[in-house]
């Protein structure tokens, strides 16, 4: 019996594996970079977040300062775009003698990537001495003070 004649068989073989090797490990390269940057973007998405939250929480003290208390949205950069906002979600004298702020930052405005940052400050009434500030984890935005608790 007499042997078929395949030349360049092995080599056409060895070309295909080859190839797809190499294509498997570009695109799991270029993967874990795009995964790099959401990652960075995140991270940046967190940071301007937290700024926000504590500008919020810094107008919301001037304000109490200069005997004024409201709540809501507060427009922190008209130019940007798109603008920067903060929410004041809660400035209450409670228990008596105490302010407690809660204050939200989140940004950007719309898209997938959002990032929020839920803050509570505690001040002393009479000279708005700051007896605590801190951040609530996991409360998500434009929840009740209560349920981030």
């Amino acid at each position: 019996m007499k042997k078929p004649n395949h030349p360049g068989f092995a080599a056409l073989a060895s070309v295909i594996v080859i190839s797809a090797l190499l294509l498997t490990a570009t695109l799991a390269l270029g993967q874990a970079a795009f995964n790099a940057r959401l990652n960075i973007a995140d991270a940046e998405n967190q940071a301007v977040s937290e700024a926000l939250a504590k500008s919020c929480a810094h107008r919301v003290l001037l304000d109490l300062a200069l005997g004024r208390t409201e709540t809501g949205a507060i427009t922190v950069d008209a130019s940007a775009t798109p603008p920067t906002a903060c929410l004041i979600r809660d400035a209450a004298e409670n228990p008596p003698g105490i302010y407690v702020v809660h204050t939200t930052g989140e940004w950007p405005a719309r898209g997938a990537h959002r990032a929020a940052t839920e803050l509570e400050v505690t001040a002393r009434a009479s000279d708005l001495t700051i007896l605590s500030w801190q951040e609530l984890p996991g409360c998500p935005a434009r929840a009740p003070p209560e349920s981030c608790e």
